[in-house]
Parts: structure tokens; sequence; C-alpha cells
């Protein structure tokens, strides 16, 4: 191929003769042959220039992600479907090992690559390989009525969460919610430039014909059967993609306590015209038919600890952090068991009893913990019987336990109680609670059980990628134990946790605790402002203690 004029300076003319090229959808050998220019050279400077490039039919990559949907995965099956060329769909094949083959079109589908996207920018912009990414967008309100059936059925995602389902079967509200996934998707978007599309989940629903048609003058394919007859014939878009019109109580008050909590949200259905700028009549409408999203009426705070013991100073420390806010809490003195492992194999125990005789709803918190702000807001939008938290990936911990006043969470600390008289040797008391957790959703209980956010149990130096703002903090004080070891691990873990007690020591100790061996309680009053000022987001490293 003559390349007579590689390496000279471009012209205007030239740079107007590649725009009039790429307009009328010539392909980029094409091009470089008639400007007698390396083909490489001719794809720098399309990108330079943020000009739409016509990928060769030898060497396709398509990347589809977004928000964590099932959209992904039947667009992948419409365009295998619909290609007059081979294409293959590769899963399970993280992206950087996924090369150009000769002859064929290769299209992932895993929503996580969202993520992966900017490290691997380099390689994904290589002349070598002509890559197109689809980002997947739809409405934050179907989004948040999504539900996960590998979790027992309940909501899949929030503003700040996605649940997550590990290999071992261990659910936690961890990825990366709405927020910051449609933070991630729009970042993409302006990044790629001409090899970014973004596909509304609403426009493929209602103009099938019109999104393949913009497929087509993205990706360079030819689609020889339509998309809206593949569609009619996919069971998975007719039963479980579709928009459901008709809502539950449950799914208002959804709804509207997630945009109360997340404004944000607000800003996304304008910005992607699912509404007018300033028109907010549906969430209105929506809010007189649900007032219990506006109920934010704190339970009570409770846990406990052993007198004459280093807990005391942990219980006054949570103590004065809750006071500060003015929310009501329950601490218990017991005498020490003479083992830790004695005295913790008892929390379900008096989570019981507490549970039978207080009202409302309870939060059980370690004693080891501050609490940052009222969790009660977010809280009220719970209305199984228990929420627990967990590590993603790793498992569920006790650390943090919401309680509701139902007859099926006095059912579900007993199973809890059985589990552990069951497991005397079990590794802690967390692991009999995941034992309970874990049959629950092959089918034993009749009890509801939902997750928590990181925040309500972030430990205070674990990995969090982006960072988590805290609602509560755990500050691990079984580290103290290991204050004669000579092990390194263990006495940088210590570290970290002293240097963080001095700094909370100093912001919680204004007033003086008032502890003793006797029930702790200081009356509640309803947050006058939402906790709620940041986006939170994903659990990405499980490398610490477990609570």
């Amino acid at each position: 191929m003559p390349d007579n004029n590689r390496g000279r300076p471009w012209s205007e003319t030239d740079v107007y003769e590649l725009r009039g090229r790429l307009e009328i959808g010539s392909e980029v050998d094409d091009i470089a042959e008639f400007l007698c220019r390396d083909v490489e050279e001719v794809r720098l400077k399309a990108r330079q220039y943020g000009l739409y490039l016509n990928p060769t039919a030898s060497s396709r990559q398509i990347i589809i992600c977004g928000h964590a949907i099932d959209t992904a995965d039947i667009l992948a099956h419409l365009i295998r479907g619909s290609a007059s060329t081979p294409v293959e769909i590769s899963l399970g094949k993280p992206l950087a090992d996924i090369t150009p083959v000769e002859g064929r079109t290769i299209v992932t589908h895993d929503t996580r690559d969202l993520f992966l996207l900017k490290p691997l920018f380099r390689q994904l912009t290589e002349p070598a390989r002509e890559t197109r990414i689809i980002l997947i967008m739809r409405d934050p309100r179907d989004l948040l009525l999504l539900r996960n059936q590998e979790a027992g059925g309940e909501f899949a995602q929030g503003y700040d969460h996605t649940l997550h389902v590990s290999d071992s079967g261990v659910v936690t509200f961890s990825d990366s919610g709405i927020l910051h996934t449609q933070t991630v998707l729009e970042a993409n978007a302006a990044r790629y430039g001409s090899q970014a599309l973004v596909v509304r989940h609403e426009d493929l629903e209602q103009r099938p014909d019109w999104v393949q048609s913009a497929l087509a003058r993205f990706t360079g394919l030819d689609f020889v059967k339509p998309f809206a007859a593949l569609l009619e014939n996919d069971a998975r878009w007719a039963t479980t993609v579709k928009t459901q019109p008709v809502l539950e109580l449950e799914d208002v008050e959804r709804i509207v306590r997630q945009f109360r909590l997340a404004p944000a949200l607000f800003d996304i259905l304008e910005r992607w015209k699912y509404t007018s700028t300033g028109d907010r009549r549906w969430y209105d409408e929506l809010a007189r038919s649900a007032p219990a999203a506006f109920d934010d009426t704190p339970g009570t705070i409770i846990g406990f600890y052993t007198a004459g013991t280093r807990y005391e100073h942990e219980a006054a420390r949570l103590t004065n952090s809750i006071r500060r806010l003015g929310l009501a809490l329950e601490l218990v003195a017991i005498e020490p068991q003479g083992d830790w492992r004695a005295t913790v194999r008892r929390k379900p125990g008096l989570l019981l009893d507490l549970r039978k005789r207080l009202r409302g709803p309870l939060l059980y918190v370690d004693v080891d913990a501050v609490v940052h702000r009222d969790p009660w807001p977010y809280l009220r939008g719970y209305r199984g019987d228990v929420a627990v938290s967990g590590h993603k990936g790793d498992a569920i911990v006790s650390g943090t336990l919401l309680l509701n006043d139902t007859l099926e969470t006095t059912h579900f600390i007993e199973a809890w109680i059985s589990a552990t008289e069951r497991s005397p040797e079990a590794p802690g008391i967390s692991a009999c609670l995941e034992m309970v957790v874990l049959a629950h959703r092959l089918g034993s209980g009749s009890f509801r059980i939902q997750y928590l956010p990181t925040a309500m149990c972030r430990v205070f130096d674990r990995h969090y990628n982006p960072p988590v703002e805290p609602i509560i903090e755990h500050l691990q004080a079984s580290r103290e134990r290991f204050a004669d070891s000579g092990d390194a691990d263990h006495q940088a873990n210590l570290a970290r946790r002293r240097q963080r007690v001095a700094e909370l020591d100093g912001l919680f100790a204004a007033e003086p605790p008032m502890l003793t061996a006797a029930t702790v309680e200081w009356p509640g009053r309803i947050a006058e402002e939402s906790w709620m000022t940041s986006d939170l987001s994903i659990d990405a490293e499980v490398k610490n203690d477990r609570l």
C-alpha cells in the first residue's frame, strides 16, 4: 500500500478529507490508501480529533458494560444473533486477556468491566485493537426495584451499593451502587469519545430498530435480522427485563426514600432525559401515597460489654458518640466469662433478651465502635425482620445487626442460638450467624433477612475502593490481645488501631461517660437533618481480621 505521505505533517485539507471519508463510512484501510499514509497513522489522527473510525471486519472487540442488569447479556445475544459475520461471546475471561481474533468479533458483557476500563485504557486504544464500548444506561427508578433471586428476591441495588453474591454463597451489600456506577459510566463515555456509545435500556425496549441502526453505524457490523423479532422470542426479556407498570406499596416507599436520601438521583433522571428539568410531579405523586417513606423515627441502639475490663473504655467512647447524636442507647454490662470466646458466644442470648424486652427497631453495634451519623433515616427503609452486615466476598459479620420488632426476629435469634450450641468449635459467633443466613437462603426459617451497606459496619483500616464514608466505624478491640505478640503483622494492626482510637477519643471525650454495671440508656430524638451527605461505595479489598 503506498504510504509516501507517512510521517508528514497533516494539512487542513488532509484532515478535511479524513473527516469526509469517515462520514461516508469508509474503512480505515481505504482511508489510509487514499491519503497515502500508514494505517496506524490514520487511526491516531482520527482519535486525536475525536473522529469515529469504522472498524475493519477482521478484528473487532465489543465490550458491553454498565449498570448490573440483564440488558447487557440480552444485547450481546442480539448482536450475535443478528450479525451477518461470526460473533463470539466471551465470558469469565479478564479483559486484559482478550485479544483480537482474525475474522471474528468478540463480545464481552460482564457489567463489572465498567470499572476495569480506566486501567486498561492504553491497551484498549492501541492501534492494533479495534475496540467498541457499549455502556448500558437505565432509569434509576427501575434499577431500584430490580431484585436478586440468589439473595432471596431482595432488592438488588440502591443508590449506595449493589448486592454481591460470592462463589461460596455469601451475600453482602457491598458492590458499587447506582450513583457511583453512573459516575464511572459517564466518565468512561467522555474518556473514550467515539469508541463509546451509551445505550438506554428504555430505547432498546421501545424502539429496538433505532438502537439496531445506531449499533450498526457504531460497530461497523452488518445486521441481517431485526432486533425486534429476536426480542419477541427471548423469554428473559419478557419476564425479567421489561419495566413493570404496577408498583407495590413497598416499591413506592423504596423509590421515595432512596431519592430523598440521595437527591443526585434526580440529576441523573434530568441529565439523561427521563424527566424534564425541574419536573418532580411524578415524585410528589408517589410521595403522597407513601407517608412511611418519610418516617425516620429512631429506634434504639443496643450493645453489651464486660465490666471491669478495657471494654469499659470502648463502651464510654461508643456512648459519647451516640449521645452527641441524641439517639437512644441501651448498653448491658456483663461479668467477665473468663475467656473472650465464651463472652462473645453470649451475644445472641443477650440480643434475644433485649428484643423481647424493648419495643421498636433495635440496632445492635459491637461496643468497640463509634456512630458518626444518625443511621435511622436509612434503616427505616428496611421492611424485613433482620438485616445483617458483611465483608465483600468474605463473610457475614455480627458487628452491626438490625433487629426489627417482629415475632420472626425472635425466631431468627433463636436459630442463631441453636447454631451456636450445635457448633461449640465454630471459629466465632459470626460463623454461627453465617450458618443461619445461608440455611435461610436454602429454605430454612420463615424470617426475612436483608443486608446492610458497608457504611453501617466499616472497619476503620480496611481498604475500600472508592472510600466509604462510615455511618458506624468498628475499631477492632480484639487486636489488643496481641499486645505482647512478637508477630510484625499483629503489631502493625495494633499500632493502626491505637492511632485511630487516639483520634476518636479526642473527638468523643467532650463529656465524661456514665457507665456502671447496669444498663445505660439515653433518650432519643428525631435528627433534624439526614445523615446522608455523600455517595457510599464498594468494599474492594478484604485483608484484615473479621468482626
